[in-house]
């Protein structure tokens, strides 16, 4: 039986040299494409909430808090309305006789509830860093607000309703461990904040001047499912910090401190290519392997020579 060198020739080039270089190329555009996955998920967290009022006195009248200050104008006040709704400049025709020209700062803090939901893309560089950029959007839930021991004199502030914020993020991640099975990272991340009121009924920010940005850090596991699918879960501390002027002819201000300690669960998707069967005479349609490596089947449109074998191009 006499057996042609050309066939064998043919079969030594075939499972010896890199099966992935007889696939058809991809275009660019989808090699960009590959590189990112595309994350959504939603968690839990608490909030450490700190507000120091500074150079304003405050006052109860009518169950609501005012801020004043002499120097602003006679009779005028601002109606305290905490995360999330503007300040209501009014005229106050009645003052405690209390007032002094010196006061100290005013601490009010609190605890509250975040439900965050976040989408995200993300793309690995370089096998051991990880870049990731998206948005958030989270629930924060306030039950009540208590002044200091050195104001325990003024009642507590209970915000009316939910606030919510509206969050743009950049994060970078190191690898500490990545397998076929799973993927653990640590995070930094940097974010700007756009606080609102319901944004179902109101569009208007509060506005705020940011003198430091979010920063935060994390740790993320991830679980893979399959090629295309994967679960994570992410642990993020941030810490949010700006201020807020009332008057610009006045040096008086209000600074706000927010802790976010998030838990998230979610899933992340991909759409890495796997190259094309190169077996000339493979007919398998579906996903397959080949030499321990992955690839996709012909597709069913492509043509068809004379003796009805599948060709890579019609």
């Amino acid at each position: 039986m006499f057996i042609n060198p050309k066939f064998l020739l043919g079969l030594f080039l075939v499972f010896s040299l890199s099966i992935t270089s007889y696939g058809r190329p991809s275009s660019k555009l989808r090699g960009f494409f590959n590189a990112w996955h595309v994350t959504f998920s939603a968690g839990y967290g608490l909030t450490s909430y700190q507000t120091l009022v500074y150079k304003y006195q405050v006052f109860f009248k009518d169950e609501q808090l005012y801020l004043f200050n002499p120097t602003i104008g006679p009779q005028t006040a601002y109606l305290v309305q905490w995360y999330g709704k503007p300040y209501i400049r009014t005229h106050v025709y009645t003052f405690p006789k209390s007032f002094v020209t010196n006061f100290p700062p005013l601490i009010y803090s609190g605890i509250g509830h975040t439900v965050p939901l976040t989408v995200s893309v993300h793309t690995d560089v370089k096998k051991k860093l990880r870049i990731e950029l998206g948005s958030s959007i989270a629930m924060h839930t306030i039950n009540q607000l208590t002044p200091d021991e050195n104001n325990e004199h003024l009642p507590v502030y209970e915000p009316a309703g939910n606030h919510y914020a509206v969050k743009v993020f950049t994060s970078l991640g190191h690898k500490l461990m990545e397998n076929a099975f799973c993927t653990l990272l640590v995070n930094t991340q940097f974010s700007y904040d756009f606080i609102y009121d319901n944004i179902f009924k109101d569009k208007f920010a509060v506005a705020a001047n940011y003198w430091i940005p979010a920063v935060g850090l994390g740790m993320t596991f991830e679980k893979h499912i399959s090629e295309y699918v994967s679960w994570f879960c992410k642990f993020t501390y941030d810490k949010l910090m700006f201020e807020e002027k009332l008057d610009k002819s006045f040096g008086g201000a209000l600074y706000t401190g927010r802790d976010n300690f998030l838990l998230q669960l979610g899933l992340t998707f991909t759409c890495g290519e796997i190259p094309m069967c190169p077996v000339p005479h493979c007919q398998i349609e579906g996903k397959h392997n080949h030499g321990y490596k992955t690839y996709r089947g012909v597709s069913i449109e492509v043509g068809r020579d004379s003796k009805g074998y599948r060709l890579y191009k019609k």
